[in-house]
């Protein structure tokens, strides 16, 4: 018995049952500020190539939204999760005209949904905005 005592053959794994928890709720968090990031950058370059249409093609409104989807569509967002609008809002701009694309996001966080026991005064989401502002270039 008193061996049994003594021996540490147990201790580590008792060390890593207790510890493990911890590093991969790390490692998962990281991995969805990670998502979250790219998402966000996805975000930026969408609303920038929107402004960009729209500074070179002032009345073709739809393009510039195709091309906010497209760009959004590389980290599989959709036209129903983006929160697309134009500033001023107008059908058509003209040349030396300030037009302002900004998108929103509520951005998921997997890990707090996941997971059962942590308190609900814990966001489930983030909300990510991007913006890109750009001078339209030529009259209709």
């Amino acid at each position: 018995m008193r061996n049994l005592l003594k021996s540490e053959r147990g201790s580590s794994w008792v060390e890593l049952a207790l510890v493990l928890p911890f590093f991969l709720f790390m490692i998962i968090g990281v991995v969805d500020l990670g998502r979250g990031y790219t998402t966000y950058v996805a975000l930026t370059n969408s609303a920038r190539e929107g402004a960009r249409w729209i500074s070179t093609y002032p009345s073709d409104l739809s393009g510039a939204q195709t091309r906010i989807l497209a760009e959004a569509a590389r980290v599989h967002l959709g036209s129903a999760d983006l929160a697309i609008s134009l500033t001023p809002a107008q059908t058509s701009y003209n040349a030396g005209q300030s037009v302002t694309v900004q998108i929103g996001y509520d951005f998921p966080l997997t890990f707090l949904s996941t997971v059962n026991f942590v308190p609900n005064s814990l966001p489930t989401s983030i909300p990510l905005q991007a913006q890109a502002t750009m001078r339209v270039l030529y009259d209709n």
